[in-house]
């Protein structure tokens, strides 16, 4: 059996983004890659992708949720998975890795991302490139999600954007 692996969450000094990318303890977090790709051989064909991965502590239990999309604009024709998951049973994370056995895989590495999908209706393989790197939200990270002064409705919060995916 893999090793659940979390963090102590720090809202003020928080980690850097290497720091911030895996669970944190006792608190929600989520990653997610959404994008667009070109058939090489036919560039006009346009496809989309999703991948999101919610992990919510709610009333002391902790809930993944996987979503998994991917749409063809040529033929109209799109595709949706979702599982959850109870108690962290199906969830494993480290340092560099997020996985939702068998489903979905998503690994960092020095040089890019690499997203493994699996489903019945459609798999992908991908690779996202950091392009201009990560950016922080808010104030130095710290978005605010609902009361200002309410330490529960705050969030660290960062994400990459444009990122090339092949």
């Amino acid at each position: 059996m893999k090793k659940r692996y979390t963090i102590p969450y720090r809202e003020m000094d928080h980690g850097d983004f290497d720091a911030e990318w895996p669970p944190h303890k006792g608190v929600s977090g989520w990653w997610y890659v959404t994008g667009y790709l070109t058939d090489q051989e036919q560039p006009k064909r346009l496809y989309s992708y999703q991948y999101t991965l919610l992990r919510a502590r709610i009333y002391r239990v902790t809930v993944a949720v996987l979503q998994l999309a991917f749409t063809d604009f040529q033929t109209g024709q799109h595709f949706f998975k979702q599982r959850f998951s109870f108690q962290e049973r199906r969830f494993f994370a480290d340092e560099n890795r997020i996985q939702f056995p068998p489903l979905a895989d998503l690994q960092r590495y020095p040089e890019d991302i690499s997203l493994t999908v699996e489903t019945d209706a459609f798999s992908l393989n991908l690779n996202l490139d950091y392009g201009k790197g990560a950016f922080w939200h808010g104030d130095d990270g710290v978005l605010v999600m609902g009361e200002p002064n309410d330490p529960v409705q705050r969030t660290v919060y960062y994400s990459y954007t444009n990122m090339a995916t092949a």
